[in-house]
């Protein structure tokens, strides 16, 4: 793991913002460890920034205080795409699925009441990233 100075360079703002959050809602730390899975004391550290949490405590950590974590993917040669980490998690569990599977996935986002538009939108776009990929 690396040393606290390495790595919490790129995340004081996020945590800052997931503190900030947390006390505009009112929740205690140990509500919020409730929420993520961990202790108190995790969320304690990882506001002090003694803890480093791994990026999915980071997802969880936000969804408990209202907020979805964006990952930003990006190498010298590409343009920068944003992912909601749940999409990660989405695209693991569609690539497990056969094409007709697929398809029933596609036509059941389209028609379920209920579904937010957001959340019916991560899932075409998985759809169609799954079934580009799968072509190559």
């Amino acid at each position: 793991m690396a040393t606290n100075e390495q790595s919490t360079g790129h995340t004081v703002g996020l945590r800052h913002r997931l503190q900030e959050a947390r006390r505009k809602l009112g929740l205690s730390q140990m509500e919020v460890g409730r929420r993520v899975g961990v202790t108190n004391r995790s969320i304690s550290g990882y506001e002090r920034m003694t803890i480093d949490p791994p990026v999915d405590v980071f997802a969880r950590w936000a969804r408990a205080v209202g907020m979805t974590l964006i990952v930003e993917l990006t190498d010298e040669d590409t343009v920068p795409v944003s992912v909601p980490v749940e999409a990660i998690e989405t695209a693991r569990l569609l690539a497990r699925l056969d094409e007709s599977e697929l398809k029933l996935v596609g036509q059941l986002a389209r028609i379920l009441p209920g579904i937010s538009a957001r959340d019916k939108f991560i899932i075409e776009r998985d759809l169609e990233w799954m079934a580009s990929t799968s072509k190559d």
